[in-house]
């Protein structure tokens, strides 16, 4: 197995690989999380969940995520910490500028 990942599609199979079940949609997913981005800077990603006790059932919030060369995925940062997508991927970049 290559130690970098270069796209989804290698995060979601090893995630798979290794029993992660982040990818894989279950009626206890009430909060209806989606995968908005690609895979940025071959770690992270963006995904989007529904706001709970939104009257609406519409409002959506973003949460960046980094996904390990082991198939892990982990909350980078505060979950739902990003009104926009576009707030979560200026951080995205940041963080990359960081390391």
């Amino acid at each position: 197995m290559s130690d970098s990942l270069q796209n989804m599609d290698d995060l979601r199979r090893r995630s798979q690989e290794v029993g992660e079940d982040f990818f894989v949609k279950t009626g206890s997913d009430f909060l209806c999380t989606r995968v908005e981005s690609y895979l940025i800077g071959y770690q992270y990603f963006i995904t989007s969940e529904l706001v709970p006790g939104d009257p609406s059932g519409r409002d959506r919030r973003y949460t960046i995520r980094r996904g390990g060369t082991d198939g892990h995925i982990e909350t980078e940062g505060e979950f739902q910490a990003y009104e926009s997508i576009e707030e979560a991927r200026k951080s995205v970049h940041q963080l990359l500028k960081s390391k």
